[in-house]
């Protein structure tokens, strides 16, 4: 499995319904985008100052399920549409998860 994670450093003044909002249209990929196994998206919740305000990660069976997501009009749409306006910074990072056997 792939696990796509993004930090998102949003911009000095971005509201709480901006941020409901970026929420809810990543979210909703899941629903757009057939090869996505799995979207979470949320704030971190962590209190350091370096931290990043949200978080988003989504899971993949494929490197190439991956490329299909990222390239997907939805994913982009949402990208320039939703988070370029609010984002000063992100960072991204793709991780080999290997699923724990269940038994």
């Amino acid at each position: 499995m792939i696990h796509h994670i993004v930090l998102f450093r949003l911009k000095p003044g971005t509201t709480p319904d901006e941020r409901l909002h970026m929420t809810a249209s990543l979210e909703a990929l899941k629903t757009r985008i057939p090869e996505v196994v799995r979207i979470h998206v949320g704030a971190n919740l962590s209190p350091r100052g370096q931290a990043y305000d949200m978080m988003l990660v989504s899971c993949f069976r494929t490197r190439r399920d991956l490329e299909t997501y990222l390239q997907h009009p939805a994913h982009q749409h949402v990208v320039s549409t939703v988070i370029n306006p609010l984002k000063a910074d992100l960072i991204v990072g793709d991780l080999v998860v290997e699923e724990e056997q269940k038994g």
